[in-house]
């Protein structure tokens, strides 16, 4: 049962992909005082948790019950992706930057740390395990969100480091590759869904 935990939380942490996220949400979160930041990515972190947690419990059955296939949640996803990045490229103004609330939900939380890729995951994970055994998903869950937690919270560093004008570049290239990203998750999503 521990190399089962361990994979799961290699894999989460992996499929969240912390580093690679750091460059979007300093871009997404410009605007914003260092407080502020840390205030969002905290609030980004506990949401993802609980929505992983809440998708090994109950996530089949919600999609089940909602008619739901995971291969459209991955297409929506790739949408929102690919909205926000288009946004990023051309330098269209951000609503979610005003609103960072918002911003803690939706582009940080959802889709960009517990996405269709984590969410699928955890429920395939969980299926493998029965009754106590659960609690395992759940700590491989609290350590992998602890650990992308602890990444995003010390960008501020490169935040420093790159100033307004760095982060701005920086911002253009990741969105090229946010962009990619969603095309990439809407066309495997469009693939699973005909499948």
């Amino acid at each position: 049962m521990l190399d089962l935990f361990i994979r799961l939380f290699i894999t989460l942490v992996v499929i969240a992909d912390p580093f690679g996220n750091i460059p979007i949400f300093l871009s997404l979160t410009s605007n914003f005082n260092s407080s502020v930041r840390k205030r969002i990515i905290t609030k980004a972190i506990l949401i993802s948790g609980l929505i992983l947690i809440i998708f090994a419990c109950l996530g089949q059955h919600i999609l089940d019950w909602l008619n739901l296939s995971l291969s459209s949640f991955r297409i929506s996803a790739g949408i929102l992706l690919l909205i926000i990045s288009l946004e990023i490229i051309l330098g269209f103004p951000k609503v979610i930057q005003k609103e960072k609330d918002y911003l803690a939900f939706t582009p940080l939380a959802v889709p960009l740390i517990a996405g269709p890729g984590a969410i699928a995951t955890v429920m395939i994970y969980t299926r493998q395990v029965f009754g106590v055994q659960r609690i395992l998903v759940f700590m491989a869950i609290f350590l992998a969100m602890f650990f992308c937690w602890i990444v995003l919270i010390n960008s501020e560093y490169l935040f420093k480091f790159l100033k307004t004008g760095g982060t701005q570049a920086l911002a253009k290239i990741m969105g090229l590759i946010l962009a990619a990203l969603a095309v990439e998750m809407i066309c495997s999503g469009i693939g699973e869904f005909f499948t």
